[in-house]
């Protein structure tokens, strides 16, 4: 069972990079668009009910959706931490980044991948509590799951994040394109480690996990 649902999650992961490669490579402007749609959506749904002091979120890299709005906007928020992401191998951590112009000084570590260098970037206090958590995809369906790039950094993080502070704390937001939802009535394959998102965000779908754990 274990090796079939591995076996199903690299063809949709390998379907997914190729219609990304193909459909979106060829226009940066689009997932900038995107981006700023799924900004205004986000804005609609959550700027008056949401209080958010700590935001962890991703950086995007071309083809996936740009967080470049939604991170511009969370620095313009009073009083609101920003955390980004950092690796090495298959850790993740997060780290506070202070600014907007800090954010855009960030050195790409390698091509394509502008993140923290993890030697300039210890990791954030495990005391922190992340009110919200944006991450990417390659693939999300109407049950909120969300199939990743395969690496099980997300799954590492928010597994340890969870063993000191309770689940319900950090509303999971999941954001892409709206071709990496599945259609409905076809689930992404899941595993007994896989976290359900709260909300999945597109430009055009909203999806909302009505089952969250109590």
């Amino acid at each position: 069972m274990g090796d079939g649902v591995k076996e199903m999650k690299a063809l949709l992961r390998k379907e997914t990079r190729l219609f990304l490669k193909t459909h979106i490579m060829p226009n940066p402007q689009f997932t900038l668009d995107s981006g700023e749609r799924v900004l205004q959506k986000f804005k609609a749904l959550f700027e008056s009910k949401l209080l958010i002091r700590n935001v962890s979120i991703f950086i995007s890299k071309h083809p996936e959706i740009s967080t470049v709005p939604l991170i511009r906007y969370f620095y313009l928020l009073p009083n609101v931490a920003v955390y980004l992401p950092a690796w090495a191998g298959k850790l993740m951590w997060m780290c506070k980044i202070d600014s907007y112009s800090d954010y855009e000084q960030l050195q790409w570590q390698t091509p394509g991948d502008k993140i923290p260098m993890p030697e300039n970037s210890p990791p954030a206090s495990e005391d922190i509590v992340y009110d919200l958590i944006i991450m990417p995809g390659l693939v999300f369906d109407e049950r909120c799951h969300r199939l990743g790039y395969g690496y099980g950094h997300y799954d590492y993080f928010l597994h340890h994040l969870f063993q000191k502070h309770p689940r319900q704390k950090s509303l999971l937001i999941g954001i892409g394109l709206d071709d990496q939802c599945l259609p409905s009535g076809s689930h992404i394959p899941s595993e007994s480690h896989d976290i359900q998102l709260d909300y999945v965000l597109t430009p055009q779908k909203t999806i909302q996990n009505h089952n969250r754990d109590a």
